[in-house]
């Protein structure tokens, strides 16, 4: 299991847009999340996932090339 902490940029295991932890409760086992939605240019200020569902979010060369 990855250890997250406040701050991380992470994604869902299935895929997504990558989002910002916010904070943790129930032992880290969810992780509040904020992300920004391009196609919907909306917010999302905040929503909970299971932390087993998150990984870390690595930019690969493409990604850091088109944003």
């Amino acid at each position: 299991m990855e250890i997250f902490k406040e701050g991380d940029v992470v994604q869902l295991k299935s895929g997504g847009p990558k989002m910002t932890i916010i904070e943790f409760y129930n032992d880290n086992a969810y992780a509040n999340c904020t992300w920004y939605d391009f196609n919907t240019h909306t917010l999302h200020e905040m929503h909970s996932f299971p932390t087993l569902v998150l990984k870390l979010f690595v930019e690969d060369s493409l990604d850091a090339y088109f944003n």
